[in-house]
C-alpha cells in the first residue's frame, strides 16, 4: 500500500470580536486536522477507489504511523493484498467539527481517484457517534457506515434508512453501554435499513480489531453504492 501522512489547512473558523459597540470582521483561524492517508497498491488516477474515512476516539489520535495501524483498519489495508480501498483517518486531539471533516471528503474526491458513489464511514467510540453524524448530514452521499462501540441516536434511523449499517459492540461495554447499539439496531429495522449487528463478549471498551480485521466488512460495503439508490 501506498502510505502518506498529510497535515493540511481544511477550513478557516470564523471568530467574531466586537469592540467600541460595533461587530468586527470576522477573523479566520486556519483549523488544522493532520491525517493519515492510505492508497491501494498500483493506484491509477485512470481508475476510481472507494473511500473508507476512519474517526479515532476519544484521546486515540494516533502520533505516528505505526500507532495509527495498530487500531486494526491500517494494519489490514497495508498488509492486505489487493485491498482497493482509499482509507482516510483525520486525528483530532478533541472532538471532530464534522464540516471539516466534510470538506476532507470533498479535497480528496478532488484530488484523488475516489469513487463518489462508494464512499463509506466508519469510527470507534466517539469516532463512531461522528460516523453517525456524518452520514446523517451527508446522507444523499454516504452508501454505508460501520460504527463500532459508538453511542447513538435512534431518531438518525429515519436519516439512515437507505445506507448499509454495520453495527459492532461489546455486549459488556463498561464505557458505552451495548443498550445503545441494541436499541439502534432495532430503530433502524423498524424502518428497514439494512443493518447488521456483531455483538461480542470482551468485557472492555474495544471492538476495532474484530470490525477491521473481518474481511467479510470489505465485501459488504461493496455492495452499496449510491448510485444504485
Amino acid at each position: 500500500m501506498n502510505k502518506i501522512c498529510v497535515c493540511i489547512c481544511l477550513l478557516g473558523i470564523c471568530a467574531l470580536t466586537a469592540g467600541c459597540g460595533k461587530i468586527s470582521e470576522p477573523e479566520l483561524t486556519p483549523l488544522y486536522y493532520r491525517y493519515f492517508l492510505t492508497l491501494p497498491d498500483n493506484y491509477s488516477q485512470s481508475n476510481e477507489y472507494p473511500l473508507i474515512l476512519a474517526m479515532h476516539g476519544y484521546h486515540g489520535n494516533a502520533t505516528d504511523r505505526a500507532s495509527f495501524n495498530a487500531y486494526g483498519l491500517g494494519q489490514y489495508a497495508d498488509s492486505t493484498e489487493g485491498f482497493q480501498f482509499i482509507v482516510a483517518a483525520p486525528q483530532t486531539e478533541e472532538q471532530y467539527d464534522i464540516s471539516v471533516v466534510w470538506q476532507l471528503v470533498r479535497d480528496l474526491i478532488r484530488d484523488y481517484a475516489v469513487d463518489a458513489n462508494r464512499i463509506y464511514v466508519t469510527g470507534f467510540s466517539m469516532g463512531g457517534g461522528y460516523a453517525y453524524d456524518l452520514a446523517v448530514a451527508h446522507a444523499d452521499s454516504v452508501a454505508a457506515v460501520v460504527p463500532i462501540a459508538a453511542y447513538s441516536d435512534t431518531r438518525y434511523a429515519e436519516y439512515l434508512k437507505d445506507m448499509g449499517v454495520w453495527i459492532f459492540h461489546d455486549e459488556n461495554d463498561p464505557v458505552v453501554p451495548y443498550t445503545y447499539a441494541f436499541d439502534m439496531y432495532n430503530a433502524l429495522r423498524a424502518v428497514g435499513c439494512d443493518v447488521k449487528l456483531t455483538s461480542y463478549d470482551t468485557g472492555i471498551h474495544t471492538g476495532w480489531y474484530e470490525a477491521y480485521t473481518n474481511p467479510d466488512l470489505y465485501d459488504w460495503l461493496l455492495e452499496f453504492s449510491t448510485e444504485d439508490r
